[in-house]
């Protein structure tokens, strides 16, 4: 597993380490861009599903969909994710990402 924090708009602030042996990229190449770049097209639709349900929960699951890897193949990956709120405003202000990988890399 991986964990990512997100701005509000699915952009990556952080990443940990394991994502390197997981799924070939250096942690800091993922700061900066979107969550969203990284998924398969065919996978879209539940992926957009489910954060939905994030953003109106505050929580969930997505489910299996295909992580892109840094050598151009793809694995099964699942994320659970919550929104993280300003203490002060009660108001979300970042997401958290717990990716598990559960697949190989396939080309």
């Amino acid at each position: 597993s991986f964990i990512t924090h997100h701005t509000m708009d699915m952009k990556i602030v952080y990443c940990d380490d394991n994502i390197e042996k997981l799924l070939g990229y250096k942690a800091d190449e993922l700061v900066g861009t979107s969550f969203y770049d990284y998924h398969h097209i065919y996978d879209s639709s539940s992926i957009l599903n489910a954060f939905k349900t994030l953003f109106t929960k505050g929580q969930m699951v997505s489910g299996l969909y295909r992580f892109l890897a840094h050598n151009g193949g793809f694995a099964w990956v699942e994320t659970q994710a919550s929104l993280v709120k300003n203490p002060q405003t009660d108001k979300p202000q970042s997401v958290i990402c717990i990716s598990t990988v559960v697949s190989l890399v396939m080309k």
